[in-house]
């Protein structure tokens, strides 16, 4: 999945992972470092679909992102009237991404069409 969600991504972007629920260890990985990667098994796995360009996790530091996403906490799939690229059922809810042509830079742009999904498909505030 990892290598459909990040497809070419921008030489200098980072991918940001945290392990633990609260997200206790947070640490960044370029696109490239993510296969192969031993994940976890014993514990909750996040990662953010939208590239950062440092190292921080708030929305000033992103870069871009390949995927439109909307993170659904009900076991019930959502329906939506544009099928999601990917699909995810985490055990708890879903993630659903949809793959765009170009790399979305725009962060304005970004965040407002991840909201829309949001709203129309029940979604978590997670758009940003």
């Amino acid at each position: 999945m990892f290598d459909i969600i990040f497809h070419t991504p921008p030489e200098s972007g980072l991918v940001e992972v945290c392990f633990g629920k609260p997200s206790s260890e947070r640490f960044y990985l370029k696109p490239s470092e993510l296969i192969g990667y031993q994940w976890p098994q014993d514990k909750d796995v996040y990662y953010a679909p939208a590239l950062r360009k440092e190292k921080s996790s708030n929305k000033e530091s992103v870069l871009a992102s390949h995927v439109v996403w909307v993170d659904v906490d009900r076991e019930e799939e959502p329906e939506s009237i544009l099928p999601p690229s990917i699909k995810v059922f985490s055990g708890h809810g879903w993630q659903l991404y949809w793959l765009v042509d170009e790399w979305i830079d725009d962060l304005v742009v970004l965040e407002e069409t991840n909201k829309n999904m949001a709203v129309q498909l029940g979604g978590d505030h997670c758009w940003n």
